[in-house]
């Protein structure tokens, strides 16, 4: 059994985030793009551990059957039906 030496590190994702964060809270002088950005990282940070009520329990993309959808007709007016007969 061995035990890895890496260094663990978080993913780039993480990092930005925490740079975002930083950036709005000490750089910026107007009050909505410090709250804008203040709010996209932390949205960024807690979405993957959002509650499967909200997510509807499956985020992944492409899964499941297709979905095939019928063709619609034209639907024809009464009035223009009414109006080619007289």
């Amino acid at each position: 059994m061995q035990i890895s030496t890496k260094p663990a590190h978080l993913p780039r994702s993480c990092v930005y985030d925490f740079s975002l964060l930083t950036l709005s809270l000490f750089f910026l002088e107007a009050e909505l793009f410090k709250s804008l950005l203040f709010c996209l990282p932390l949205f960024l940070l807690v979405g993957p551990f959002a509650p499967p009520s909200i997510t509807g329990t499956d985020v992944r993309v492409d899964r499941g059957e297709v979905v095939n959808f019928p063709d619609r007709e034209p639907e024809l007016n009464e009035d223009t039906n009414m109006k080619s007969s007289q």
